[in-house]
Protein backbone atom coordinates (compact mmCIF):
# COMPACT_ATOMS: atom_id res chain seq x y z
CA UNK A 1 0.00 0.00 0.00
CA UNK A 2 2.84 2.39 0.86
CA UNK A 3 4.53 1.66 -2.49
CA UNK A 4 1.30 2.41 -4.33
CA UNK A 5 0.76 5.65 -2.41
CA UNK A 6 4.37 6.66 -3.07
CA UNK A 7 4.00 5.97 -6.79
CA UNK A 8 0.80 8.01 -6.95
CA UNK A 9 2.42 10.88 -5.06
CA UNK A 10 5.40 10.79 -7.45
CA UNK A 11 3.05 10.88 -10.41
CA UNK A 12 1.18 13.86 -8.97
CA UNK A 13 4.41 15.77 -8.37
CA UNK A 14 5.66 14.93 -11.86
CA UNK A 15 2.41 16.16 -13.43
CA UNK A 16 2.42 19.31 -11.32
CA UNK A 17 6.01 20.10 -12.27
CA UNK A 18 5.18 19.73 -15.96
CA UNK A 19 2.86 22.75 -15.69
CA UNK A 20 5.74 25.07 -14.93
CA UNK A 21 8.72 23.22 -16.42
CA UNK A 22 8.14 24.59 -19.94
CA UNK A 23 8.85 28.11 -18.82
CA UNK A 24 12.40 29.04 -17.84
CA UNK A 25 13.66 32.28 -16.34
CA UNK A 26 11.20 35.17 -16.13
CA UNK A 27 8.20 34.00 -18.18
CA UNK A 28 5.95 36.19 -20.27
CA UNK A 29 2.59 35.81 -18.54
CA UNK A 30 0.78 36.57 -21.81
CA UNK A 31 2.63 34.02 -23.96
CA UNK A 32 0.38 31.25 -25.27
CA UNK A 33 1.57 27.64 -25.28
CA UNK A 34 -0.11 25.34 -27.80
CA UNK A 35 0.43 21.67 -27.10
CA UNK A 36 0.23 19.26 -30.06
CA UNK A 37 -2.50 16.68 -30.43
CA UNK A 38 -1.81 13.62 -28.29
CA UNK A 39 -3.54 10.26 -28.09
CA UNK A 40 -3.51 8.42 -24.78
CA UNK A 41 -5.26 5.23 -23.70
CA UNK A 42 -6.00 3.97 -20.19
CA UNK A 43 -7.64 0.58 -19.87
CA UNK A 44 -10.58 0.62 -22.32
CA UNK A 45 -10.72 4.40 -22.81
CA UNK A 46 -8.77 6.44 -25.36
CA UNK A 47 -8.65 10.20 -25.79
CA UNK A 48 -7.16 12.40 -28.52
CA UNK A 49 -6.59 15.81 -26.99
CA UNK A 50 -4.98 19.20 -27.42
CA UNK A 51 -4.73 22.06 -24.98
CA UNK A 52 -3.74 25.69 -24.95
CA UNK A 53 -2.63 27.64 -21.92
CA UNK A 54 -0.64 30.59 -20.73
CA UNK A 55 1.81 30.75 -17.87
CA UNK A 56 -1.13 31.86 -15.72
CA UNK A 57 -3.47 29.03 -16.58
CA UNK A 58 -5.75 27.14 -18.93
CA UNK A 59 -7.24 28.73 -22.04
CA UNK A 60 -8.96 25.61 -23.42
CA UNK A 61 -8.62 21.87 -23.79
CA UNK A 62 -10.46 19.65 -26.27
CA UNK A 63 -10.51 15.85 -26.17
CA UNK A 64 -12.29 13.31 -28.33
CA UNK A 65 -12.95 10.42 -25.96
CA UNK A 66 -14.03 6.91 -26.89
CA UNK A 67 -14.49 3.72 -24.91
CA UNK A 68 -13.85 0.39 -26.59
CA UNK A 69 -16.99 -1.22 -25.21
CA UNK A 70 -19.23 1.66 -26.32
CA UNK A 71 -20.16 2.84 -29.80
CA UNK A 72 -20.56 6.52 -28.93
CA UNK A 73 -17.83 9.12 -28.56
CA UNK A 74 -17.72 12.38 -26.64
CA UNK A 75 -16.07 15.69 -27.43
CA UNK A 76 -14.97 16.96 -24.02
CA UNK A 77 -14.42 20.72 -23.76
CA UNK A 78 -12.56 22.17 -20.78
CA UNK A 79 -12.46 25.93 -20.19
CA UNK A 80 -11.21 28.17 -17.35
CA UNK A 81 -13.29 28.46 -14.17
CA UNK A 82 -14.05 32.10 -14.94
CA UNK A 83 -16.52 30.93 -17.62
CA UNK A 84 -20.17 31.77 -16.90
CA UNK A 85 -21.75 28.32 -16.45
CA UNK A 86 -25.25 29.53 -17.35
CA UNK A 87 -24.09 30.59 -20.83
CA UNK A 88 -23.73 27.98 -23.61
CA UNK A 89 -20.46 27.05 -25.28
CA UNK A 90 -20.70 27.38 -29.08
CA UNK A 91 -18.72 24.92 -31.21
CA UNK A 92 -17.72 25.75 -34.80
CA UNK A 93 -15.51 23.95 -37.33
CA UNK A 94 -14.28 25.94 -40.32
CA UNK A 95 -17.08 28.46 -39.93
CA UNK A 96 -19.82 25.84 -39.72
CA UNK A 97 -21.71 26.05 -36.44
CA UNK A 98 -22.14 22.58 -34.96
CA UNK A 99 -23.83 23.05 -31.63
CA UNK A 100 -24.25 25.09 -28.47
CA UNK A 101 -23.63 23.06 -25.35
CA UNK A 102 -24.42 23.97 -21.77
CA UNK A 103 -21.68 23.77 -19.19
CA UNK A 104 -22.17 20.52 -17.31
CA UNK A 105 -19.96 21.25 -14.31
CA UNK A 106 -17.46 23.72 -12.88
CA UNK A 107 -14.94 23.50 -10.08
CA UNK A 108 -12.02 25.60 -8.86
CA UNK A 109 -9.84 24.51 -11.80
CA UNK A 110 -12.12 24.38 -14.84
CA UNK A 111 -15.57 24.33 -16.43
CA UNK A 112 -16.55 21.41 -18.65
CA UNK A 113 -19.02 20.81 -21.46
CA UNK A 114 -19.58 17.54 -23.30
CA UNK A 115 -20.87 17.09 -26.84
CA UNK A 116 -21.86 13.79 -28.42
CA UNK A 117 -19.41 13.06 -31.24
CA UNK A 118 -21.26 11.30 -34.04
CA UNK A 119 -19.29 9.86 -36.99
CA UNK A 120 -19.89 13.00 -39.06
CA UNK A 121 -18.34 15.17 -36.34
CA UNK A 122 -15.30 12.91 -36.17
CA UNK A 123 -14.91 13.30 -39.95
CA UNK A 124 -15.23 17.07 -39.66
CA UNK A 125 -12.49 17.09 -37.05
CA UNK A 126 -10.27 14.95 -39.29
CA UNK A 127 -10.91 17.01 -42.42
CA UNK A 128 -11.18 20.46 -40.83
CA UNK A 129 -8.69 23.26 -40.34
CA UNK A 130 -9.86 25.06 -37.20
CA UNK A 131 -12.14 24.41 -34.26
CA UNK A 132 -13.56 27.51 -32.57
CA UNK A 133 -15.02 27.57 -29.06
CA UNK A 134 -17.09 30.57 -28.00
CA UNK A 135 -18.16 31.14 -24.42
CA UNK A 136 -18.76 34.05 -22.05
CA UNK A 137 -16.84 34.94 -18.92
CA UNK A 138 -18.61 35.73 -15.66
CA UNK A 139 -17.97 39.43 -16.30
CA UNK A 140 -19.82 39.10 -19.66
CA UNK A 141 -16.66 39.45 -21.75
CA UNK A 142 -16.26 36.89 -24.56
CA UNK A 143 -13.93 33.90 -24.31
CA UNK A 144 -13.17 32.79 -27.88
CA UNK A 145 -10.54 30.15 -28.61
CA UNK A 146 -9.38 28.96 -32.05
CA UNK A 147 -7.69 25.55 -32.03
CA UNK A 148 -5.85 24.21 -35.05
CA UNK A 149 -6.97 20.78 -36.23
CA UNK A 150 -3.68 20.19 -38.03
CA UNK A 151 -2.35 16.83 -36.92
CA UNK A 152 -5.64 15.64 -35.43
CA UNK A 153 -6.38 12.99 -38.08
CA UNK A 154 -2.89 11.48 -37.94
CA UNK A 155 -2.94 11.41 -34.14
CA UNK A 156 -6.47 10.02 -33.91
CA UNK A 157 -5.78 7.23 -36.43
CA UNK A 158 -2.31 6.51 -35.06
CA UNK A 159 -1.14 4.54 -32.05
CA UNK A 160 -1.42 5.98 -28.55
CA UNK A 161 1.54 7.68 -26.97
CA UNK A 162 3.52 5.28 -24.78
CA UNK A 163 2.73 5.61 -21.08
CA UNK A 164 5.36 6.83 -18.66
CA UNK A 165 7.12 3.68 -17.39
CA UNK A 166 6.58 3.12 -13.70
CA UNK A 167 10.31 2.88 -13.10
CA UNK A 168 10.69 6.46 -14.33
CA UNK A 169 8.13 7.66 -11.83
CA UNK A 170 9.71 5.77 -8.93
CA UNK A 171 13.38 6.61 -9.48
CA UNK A 172 13.28 9.71 -7.25
CA UNK A 173 14.56 9.16 -3.76
CA UNK A 174 12.51 10.66 -0.89
CA UNK A 175 15.03 13.51 -0.65
CA UNK A 176 14.92 14.18 -4.38
CA UNK A 177 11.15 14.06 -4.36
CA UNK A 178 11.00 16.61 -1.52
CA UNK A 179 13.42 18.86 -3.42
CA UNK A 180 11.28 18.64 -6.59
CA UNK A 181 8.12 19.32 -4.59
CA UNK A 182 9.73 22.37 -2.99
CA UNK A 183 10.82 23.59 -6.43
CA UNK A 184 7.26 23.26 -7.67
CA UNK A 185 5.87 25.12 -4.63
CA UNK A 186 8.34 27.99 -5.17
CA UNK A 187 7.43 28.19 -8.87
CA UNK A 188 3.72 28.09 -8.04
CA UNK A 189 4.11 30.81 -5.40
CA UNK A 190 5.88 33.00 -7.96
CA UNK A 191 3.20 32.24 -10.56
CA UNK A 192 0.40 33.10 -8.12
CA UNK A 193 2.13 36.35 -7.16
CA UNK A 194 2.42 37.39 -10.82
CA UNK A 195 -0.96 36.14 -12.02
CA UNK A 196 -3.14 36.60 -8.96
CA UNK A 197 -5.26 33.53 -9.75
CA UNK A 198 -5.05 29.74 -9.49
CA UNK A 199 -4.11 27.52 -12.43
Amino acid sequence: MRKTASAIFCAVVTAALSVVSEVRGQPDINAVYDHPWRKACVDETCGTSKHRRTYCGLIAEVALVERKLETGKLLNIVLPPRIAPERPVRITIDGNALASRTVSRCDALACRADHEARPELVEQLKQGQTLVLEAANRDATPHVVTISLAGFAETYDGPPAPPVPQWEVRTLSPGELRAEWERYKRAEAERSARCGSPL
